[in-house]
C-alpha cells in the first residue's frame, strides 16, 4: 500500500514538527518542560522540549522525524533525519524481519525532504499492533542519597515510556506466537532518548491429545524403521531412514494411512521432493537439521514453504486431488473428505545425502504424526534469535559520522596537511553493554537502489553523506525463546544524546549528565583504604587508624589470603567478627576476589571457556551458579557490603556446547554478558558497592580503572604523580570522577622499590591526596596502615576533611582548564550549576563549606590547580565559570580561606592571582547567590 505526502501532511511525515527554540541551557539551567508522549493524527510524538521524535502508524509504523530544539545561540531547532529506515532489524532461526515496516519510495532516496515522497508498507515485516506509555523501569533498585550521593537525583529517572506492540507478518503462520515489543525513554531535561527490545512467544495452551494410529508404505532409500511416540502435542508416527540421490534435489513419496482409510501411491524419480501430508495448522520439515516450516490450505490452493529463512509461496493449481482433512477438536476422529497427492517442491542445492524430518503439530486435537526421522524432535515452539538490530536511523551529516562521496569532512583534506579527523558526531550513539554490541556509523550509499538517478539505469543516488546508524549485537545473540518455558529476549538498550556542539568539552559534560540520569549509583563515591594486614590484631589497629582520619570503606586487598570463596564455618565467623567492629567504627568492609580472567584449568575442567578465551572461565557454564552461591552466602553470613571484582567476564566467545547457560559459540557473549550483568544487578539490589575493571555501569557496577597503567605506580612517586595526573585529567573526558579509581602504593605495591612507596614521605603522600581527592576520583591507598606518621596522619584528616566538606562539588564532572605537562602549572575546574549538596551542608550549628551566616552557599564550582615543579610560580590563573550556571559574580574562597566576590567577565570567566610553591596544591572554592 503506498501513502502519497500531499501537503496537509508533509509536517507530519517529512518536515519536522516546528517548536520554540529553547533559551535556556539544559547543561547550566533545570530544564521546566515535561517529557510527553501524544498522538498527533496518523502518529506519536515524544518530545521533552529539547528533542523531538515523531512515528507514523499508518501505513507503518515508523520515524519520520527527529529534531534538535537547541537554544537560537546553538543553532535553533535543526532536524537530524535524513530517510526512513526499519525501527530494528530481527532475524529469526534463519529468516530477517523489519520491524515497523515504514518504507521510503522517492526518486532521491538519500533524503527526506523532497516533495515527490511515498511512504508504504513492507507486507513481510513484523506489523505494528498497539502501543502503551508508561514511566520509565529502573533496569535495578537504588535510592538516592545511598553513601553521600546526591539527593536530587531521581531513579528510575523522570521521563516516559512508549512501549509499542509488533506482530509477525500473516505469511509466516510458524511465528504467529511470537511478538516483538520496542521501548523508547525520553527523559526530563536532556536531549535522549533510550531504546531496547524484547521478543516473546505467547503460550501454547495446550491440551491433551487422543491417540491415534498410522502407518508408513516405502521411502526411497533405506527401509524404514516405524516408532510411535506419544508426546505432549500429540501422537508422533516416524520413519527412520536416509534418502539419497545423485543430484541436489531429491524426489520422494511417501504414503500415509489414518486408520485404513486413505493412502498414497509412492513414486520414484523427478526433480522434487514429494510427501503426501495430512494439512492440519502446522507441518514441519527439516533438512539435515536447518528447519524448513510447511504451511498448507488446499482451501487457498496454495502452499507455503521456509528453507533456511528464505519464505515463498508454491503455486499448487486446483484444489483437487489434494489431500483436505478436516480435524474437529477435543479428540474428535479425523474425516478425510478428499484424497490425493501434496506436492512440495524445495529449491536445492542440498547435499548429497539429505536427512528430512517431517512432522505435524496440533494441540488439543486427535492427530497422526509421520517423519522420516534421524534424531530427537525439534522443540518446535522455540525459536533462535539469530541477530537483532536495536536501532537504525538515517541520521543528517555532521549528526551521524562524515562517510563521504564526493564532499569532505570538516578539518580533513588539505593537501600536504597531517591526517585529521573530522568533530565527533553530534548524534552520541552508545549501548549499555560491557561486552558484544555496539553502535557504529555506516554507509547507506550501498543500499541505494540502482536506477534512480535520471536517465542512468545503473546509478544509484548518491547524497554527499549518508550516515546511517546501526546498534546490533557483534556476535549472535543466538538466544531462544519458548512460549512453553516462559524463556524470552531482551536487548540492550541504544542510547541516543544529541548534542548542539562540536566542542569537545561540551559533548563530554553531556555525556557526564546522560550517565548521572542513566546510572546515578555510581556518584556513590566513598574513601577506601586497601588493606594488606588483616590479620586480628592488624585488622583492628587499620580500623582504628581509618576512623581517626575519616575512611570510610576497608578492602581486604589481594595477596592477603582473603577468600571469597570460601564457604568454612570458621572462617565465616572470623570475617563476620571483623566486620562487625569495623561497622561499629562507621566503617563498611568489601573484598577482592578474582572472578573470571585466568582463573581456567585443571581446578575447573568443566567451567574453562574454549576457544579464545581458554585460560579464563566461561561465565555461562556452571562457575556463574557455583560463584553465585558461594558471594551470597559469604555476604549474607559476614555481612560484607562491598565487593572488587577483578577479571570480570571481558566480552570473549566460547565454542563449548556441554556448558549449562549456553548452547555453542553464537550465544555465549550474550549469554555471559546477560549473567555478569545480572550478578551486578543483584548485588546493586543487596546494597553492596562493586569495583569492577570494566564499562558495567548501566547494570550496577561503579568504577573502573581510571588513567590507569599498572606499570606507572611502580615508577619514582613524584613522576607517577604527573603521569597519573596526566591520565586522569585526559579520562575524566569519558568518565565522571566518582566512576574511576587510581592507585597510591602507601608500601611496595611492583618493583618500584622504596622510590615508588608513599607512606614514608609526607609531602610526596600529602600531594597525591590533594590530587586524587580534589578531582573526585577514589584511589586504592594500599598498605599495612593508612598512616604511619603525625605528619601523614595530619595531610590524611587534612584532605579526607576538604573532600568531605566540599563532596558534592568534588564529585561533578569538570571543565578542562590545563594539562600536566611537568613543567609548568596545571588544574580543573569542578562544575555543580544545579547546586546539588546545597542542603546536606546543614549542620546542627549552621552550615560547612560556604556559608553567610548560618546559611550555606550554593557551591556550584570547586577548582584545583598543581604546581608540580620545583620553581615558584605567581600567575593570574582564569577560571571559565559559564557551566557554573554563575552570570555576574562569583563568591570563592582560596585554599579555604575567607570569601571574596568577584565579577564575572563577558565570557564568564574570572582572574585568580595564586602565588604557588613549589610542589604545592591549591583550591578554588565558587559560589552562588
Amino acid at each position: 500500500m503506498l501513502f502519497t505526502l500531499h501537503s496537509t501532511l508533509a509536517v507530519l511525515c517529512c518536515m519536522h514538527f516546528l517548536a520554540t527554540a529553547e533559551e535556556l541551557d539544559w547543561l547550566v539551567q533545570t530544564k521546566s518542560t515535561p517529557s510527553t508522549v501524544t498522538p498527533r493524527g496518523s502518529g506519536i510524538t515524544l518530545t521533552n522540549g529539547l528533542i523531538t521524535r515523531e512515528f507514523v502508524t499508518t501505513p507503518a509504523f515508523g520515524t519520520i522525524d527527529f529534531t534538535r530544539t537547541a537554544t537560537l545561540a546553538r543553532g535553533a531547532e535543526q532536524s537530524l533525519f535524513r530517510s526512513v529506515h526499519p525501527e530494528s532489524m530481527i532475524t529469526l532461526n534463519g529468516t530477517q524481519f523489519a520491524v515497523g515496516g515504514l518504507q521510503q519510495k522517492s526518486q532521491f532516496l538519500a533524503y527526506c525532504n523532497r516533495s515527490d515522497i511515498t511512504y508504504s508498507a513492507d507486507p513481510s515485516a513484523f506489523q505494528y499492533k498497539s502501543h502503551t506509555v508508561s514511566d520509565p523501569v529502573a533496569p535495578f533498585p537504588w535510592v538516592p542519597g545511598t553513601r553521600h550521593s546526591p539527593v536530587e537525583l531521581s531513579w528510575p529517572p523522570k521521563g516516559k515510556r512508549l512501549s509499542v506492540v509488533f506482530a509477525p507478518p500473516a505469511q509466516y503462520p510458524q511465528f504467529h506466537d511470537v511478538q516483538v515489543t520496542l521501548h523508547y525513554e525520553i527523559y526530563d531535561g536532556i536531549p535522549l532518548i533510550a531504546k531496547s527490545m524484547d521478543i516473546t512467544m505467547a503460550s501454547s495452551n495446550k491440551t491433551a491429545p487422543k491417540r491415534a494410529t498410522a502407518t508408513v508404505q516405502g521411502w526411497v532409500g533405506s527401509a524404514p524403521d516405524v516408532v510411535g511416540v506419544t508426546t505432549d502435542v500429540g501422537v508422533v508416527m516416524h520413519a527412520r531412514g536416509v534418502m539419497q540421490s545423485d543430484g541436489a534435489v531429491f524426489n520422494h513419496t511417501a504414503s500415509l494411512s489414518v486408520e485404513g482409510v486413505f493412502s498414497t501411491p509412492s513414486g520414484v524419480g523427478g526433480q522434487e521432493i514429494q510427501s503426501s501430508i495430512t494439512l492440519i495448522d502446522n507441518a514441519m520439515l527439516l533438512l539435515n537439521r536447518e528447519q524448513a516450516v510447511i504451511y498448507a490450505s488446499c482451501d487457498e490452493g496454495s502452499l507455503y514453504y521456509a528453507v533456511r529463512g528464505v519464505s515463498k509461496p508454491v503455486d499448487l493449481g486446483p484444489c483437487t486431488g489434494l489431500i483436505r482433512i478436516e480435524v474437529a477438536p477435543n479428540g474428535t476422529s479425523a474425516q478425510i473428505t478428499s484424497s490425493g497427492r501434496v506436492l512440495v517442491k524445495l529449491a536445492g542445492p542440498f547435499p548429497t545425502t539429505l536427512y528430512p524430518q517431517l512432522f505435524i503439530l496440533q494441540s488439543g486435537y486427535s492427530i497422526t504424526h509421520i517423519a522420516p526421522f534421524t534424531g530427537p524432535l525439534p522443540v518446535p515452539r522455540t525459536v533462535r534469535v539469530d541477530s537483532a538490530t536495536v536501532e537504525l536511523f538515517g541520521a543528517m551529516p555532521r549528526f551521524g559520522e562524515y562517510l563521504t562521496h564526493g564532499s569532505h569532512a570538516p578539518g580533513n583534506g588539505n593537501v600536504g596537511a597531517a591526517a585529521g579527523r573530522a568533530p565527533n558526531p553530534l548524534l552520541d550513539a552508545r549501548t549499555d553493554q560491557a561486552h558484544g554490541a555496539a553502535c557504529v556509523w555506516l554507509d547507506d550509499f550501498p543500499n541505494s537502489a540502482a536506477g534512480t538517478v535520471p536517465g542512468c539505469s545503473t546509478c544509484r543516488d548518491e547524497g554527499a553523506v549518508e550516515p546511517y546508524l546501526n546498534c546490533s549485537y557483534t556476535l549472535g545473540p543466538g538466544a531462544y525463546i519458548d512460549g512453553d518455558t516462559g524463556e524470552a529476549f531482551t536487548s540492550f538498550r541504544s542510547f541516543l544524546l544529541v548534542h548542539d556542539s562540536t566542542d569537545v568539552e561540551r559533548q563530554a559534560l553531556g555525556h557526564h549528565r546522560a550517565t548521572q540520569i542513566l546510572a546515578p549509583h555510581v556518584m556513590e563515591n566513598p574513601v577506601f583504604f586497601h588493606a594488606t594486614d588483616v590479620s586480628l590484631e592488624g585488622f583492628k589497629e587499620t580500623i582504628d587508624q581509618m576512623a581517626l582520619v575519616g575512611f570510610e570503606m576497608l578492602v581486604f586487598s589481594f595477596g592477603t589470603g582473603f577468600n571469597l570463596e570460601n564457604a568454612n564455618a570458621l572462617y565465616l565467623d572470623k570475617i563476620k567478627a571483623q566486620v562487625a567492629y569495623a561497622k561499629s567504627k562507621g566503617i563498611e568492609v568489601g573484598g577482592y576476589d578474582l572472578i573470571c580472567l585466568d582463573r581456567g584449568g585443571p581446578a575447573f575442567p568443566q567451567w574453562t571457556a574454549h576457544g579464545a578465551a581458554a585460560g579464563d572461565l566461561c561465565f555461562a557454564s556452571g562457575w556463574y551458579d557455583h560463584l553465585h552461591g558461594l558471594v551470597l552466602d559469604f555476604i549474607n553470613a559476614t555481612g560484607l557490603s562491598m565487593l572488587e571484582t577483578d577479571g570480570p567476564y571481558g566480552g570473549e566467545s566460547c565454542t563449548a556446547t556441554t556448558h549449562s547457560h549456553h548452547h555453542g559459540e553464537v550465544d555465549s557473549v550474550y549469554r555471559q554478558t546477560q549473567l555478569q550483568n545480572t550478578f551486578y544487578k543483584e548485588m546493586r539490589q543487596l546494597g553492596v558497592f562493586i569495583n569492577q575493571p570494566d564499562d558495567y555501569f548501566f547494570q550496577g557496577g561503579q568504577k573502573t580503572g581510571m588513567g590507569y597503567d599498572e606499570q606507572q605506580y611502580s615508577l619514582p612517586r613524584w613522576r607517577d604523580l604527573s603521569i597519573s595526573r596526566m591520565g586522569m585529567y585526559d579520562d575524566m573526558y569519558l568518565h565522571l570522577p566518582t566512576q574511576g579509581w587510581m592507585f597510591v602504593p602507601v608500601s611496595d605495591y611492583h618493583a618500584g622499590g622504596e622510590a615508588a612507596e608513599f607512606g614514608q614521605d609526607p609531602a610526596a603522600y600529602e600531594f597525591a591526596l590533594a590530587q586524587y581527592l580534589g578531582a573526585g576520583v577514589a584511589a586504592c591507598y594500599r598498605g599495612p596502615r593508612p598512616f604511619a606518621s603525625p605528619a601523614t596522619q595530619t595531610a590524611l584528616t587534612k584532605w579526607i576533611t576538604f573532600y568531605k566538606t566540599h563532596r558534592h562539588v568534588l564529585t561533578q564532572p569538570i571543565v578542562h582548564v590545563r594539562r600536566a605537562d611537568m613543567q609548568s602549572w596545571d588544574g580543573w575546574l569542578h562544575v555543580n550549576p544545579l547546586a546539588w549538596g546545597t542542603q546536606a551542608r546543614r549542620t546542627a550549628g549552621g552550615c560547612v563549606g560556604l556559608c553567610r551566616g548560618s546559611e550555606p552557599v550554593p557551591e556550584v564550582g570547586a577548582a584545583v590547580f598543581f604546581n608540580p615543579t620545583d620553581t615558584a610560580i605567581a600567575t593570574n590563573v582564569s577560571i571559565p565559570l559559564y557551566y557554573t550556571g554563575l552570570t555576574t559574580t562569583a563568591h570563592i574562597s582560596v585554599n579555604e580561606g575567607p570569601q571574596t566576590s568577584l565579577p564575572l567577565a563577558r565570557d564568564f570567566s574570572i582572574s585568580v592571582h595564586l602565588v604557588m610553591p613549589p610542589r604545592s596544591v591549591h583550591t578554588v572554592v565558587i559560589g552562588g547567590n
